[in-house]
Parts: structure tokens; C-alpha cells; sequence
């Protein structure tokens, strides 16, 4: 059963819109910014099918 979609935020900034399914191709290149500083969660440089791109995975509190 999937889940239904969540609106992207309403804050400026370019968005990823979200994927049709799980078959994207993700590889992670490379982490941005200090993990043993960010509480929050961590900033990945990734390509998304052939497209590089930011992600943000939060930490679970």
C-alpha cells in the first residue's frame, strides 16, 4: 500500500519533484556540510538518474 504524497514545503529553492516509483537510480557522490555538527539531519550531493542533486536525509530524533 503506498502512501499519499505530501506537498513539496512553500519556501523558495529550487525542488526535486517527487518520484513516480521506486526504481530511481540513486548514487550517493559525496556528503555536504559537518556530520558531527548538523543535529538535523545530513546533506548528500547525489544523481538522480543521471542528474546531480542535493538530498537531505533528516535523523530521527
Amino acid at each position: 500500500m503506498s502512501q499519499p504524497r505530501l506537498p513539496l514545503p512553500q519556501v523558495p529553492g529550487p525542488k526535486l519533484a517527487p518520484f513516480n516509483n521506486g526504481q530511481a537510480e540513486i548514487e550517493f557522490l559525496e556528503p555536504l556540510g559537518n556530520a558531527e555538527e548538523d543535529y538535523e539531519g545530513a546533506v548528500w550531493k547525489v544523481r538522480v538518474n543521471g542528474t546531480e542533486d542535493c538530498q537531505l536525509a533528516r535523523t530521527p530524533n
